[in-house]
């Protein structure tokens, strides 16, 4: 900052304060350089044509006060207000008008003397001020984009619940589509995971066993037959996990709850993951009891 020369505004009409701010200047070779305006006018033609890093504004001028050029100038330049000892009441004004610090002036002009610390900090001061608004403004621009993403995600999450609703609603419909078809043909629906463990069985499978569901899920179909017959099931059923092929009306002998034996059909699919893994198998049963007799 100190070698860097700082281009000043001076509008006063005061030729003493003036004479004070220059020999000042000179005396202590400070890297400024000034445009003196005595007027309200002046200095809006000099804005016109110059730029300038700060400006000291005397409060009263013969054509207006410095509140006139305040407004014009607080956007783009800092500007400190000079005012007399009597116009002290004037600084919150001042402040208030957007100024960056206020001087007042004296006889014996010392004022001149915190001239440096004041320039200065009033330039650094409106350098912070335009870096935290980029800031904001970056700040604004981001939080409005990321407003924006919610916004579409919470639209697409939407849109994703329908999907998955509808598709529910018609997974639902199909279900119980092929209930009726099963009630009709007299065939029961069932599925099981990959080990064959048995994970859904619909109503007419629990009347026809004499089983509540939570006995019979999580078993598998030969867990349910005789003794006798349950390792040549195991072997059998285990022969179509390996092959992971279809089967139709594979026989099997399931002991009812109350100890009796009832004679099932099983026929089966196998269905996948998106990895092609093997995920378990859905089909139907029938009860072939009675044409087994």
């Amino acid at each position: 900052m100190k070698s860097q020369q700082i281009s000043i505004l001076f509008v006063d009409d005061d030729e003493h304060d003036y004479l004070a701010f220059r020999r000042f200047l000179s005396e202590y070779k400070l890297p400024y350089k000034h445009i003196r305006a005595n007027s309200v006018a002046q200095a809006r033609q000099a804005l016109k044509v110059n730029t300038f890093d700060v400006a000291l504004l005397d409060y009263r001028l013969a054509d207006g006060t410095a509140f006139d050029l305040s407004v014009e100038i607080a956007e783009d330049i800092p500007f400190v207000i000079l005012i007399c000892g009597e116009d002290e009441a004037v600084a919150v004004q001042a402040m208030n008008a957007g100024a960056s610090d206020y001087l007042v002036k004296d006889a014996a002009s010392r004022w001149v003397t915190t001239l440096p610390s004041t320039v200065h900090n009033a330039i650094r001061a409106r350098r912070a001020e335009k870096v935290l608004k980029q800031a904001q403004a970056k700040l604004e621009q981001e939080l409005h984009r990321l407003t924006e993403e919610l916004l579409r995600a919470n639209l697409q999450l939407q849109n994703e619940i329908k999907e998955r609703k509808k598709a529910e609603e018609t997974v639902e419909l199909c279900e119980e589509r092929l209930s009726t078809v099963a009630e009709i043909t007299g065939d029961w629906l069932w599925e099981a995971d990959a080990d064959l463990r048995l994970t859904y069985v619909n109503l007419g499978v629990v009347e026809l066993l004499g089983f509540e569901q939570s006995e019979i899920l999580n078993r598998t179909p030969w867990d349910l037959t005789p003794d006798s017959e349950t390792d040549r099931m195991e072997k059998r059923f285990r022969e179509i996990l390996d092959s992971r092929q279809a089967f139709r009306d594979l026989e099997n002998l399931i002991v009812h709850k109350d100890g009796h034996i009832v004679a099932l059909e099983f026929s089966g699919l196998p269905f996948f993951d998106a990895l092609g893994q093997l995920y378990g198998y859905r089909g139907i049963i029938r009860n072939v009891s009675d044409r087994k007799s």
